[in-house]
């Protein structure tokens, strides 16, 4: 009796045909509109929401002296909600943008030493972040290679 080694190359040849697919694919305005709009998303649901860093510390709360200042339906970073209305992205073919114009939108994710304001983070990415972009670009190539096949 004689021995042979068997392998299939169905699954090479389809992850091959595949990766020719990819690499006919060019920087995509379609993908990068699809990945500023998760992050904007992400954003506004730290500020809205969530009330934490990118990392998952608390915001720090307010100094007793500020909160005598805020109304029952204020909460941080939140007043009139010009902030959270404020947050935008713009996409280019190789890379996004995304914050607020407002001024105060930097001290707020920063923090401002000079007067006592500490950094609430809203800018960056968790680890269930990055996880729900790496679905936005999967959904986007998945959806470009089949309608290329």
């Amino acid at each position: 009796m004689s021995m042979g080694l068997r392998f299939d190359f169905d699954e090479v040849l389809d992850a091959n045909r595949r990766f020719a697919i990819l690499q006919k694919l060019v920087p995509s305005i379609e993908l990068a509109d699809a990945v500023g709009a998760e992050v904007e998303d992400q954003v506004r649901a730290r500020i809205g929401d969530e009330k934490e860093s990118p990392d998952g510390q608390p915001w720090e709360p307010w100094s007793a002296a500020y909160a005598k200042t805020r109304q029952s339906n204020h909460s941080l970073l939140q007043n009139e909600g010009d902030l959270l209305d404020d947050i935008t992205y713009e996409a280019f073919t190789d890379h996004v943008l995304v914050g607020s114009n407002l001024v105060y939108f930097g001290v707020m994710n920063f923090g401002n030493e000079a007067q006592n304001i500490p950094a609430r983070p809203v800018l960056g990415f968790s680890d269930e972040n990055v996880n729900d972009l790496q679905d936005v670009v999967s959904v986007f190539l998945n959806q470009q290679i089949g309608a290329l096949t």
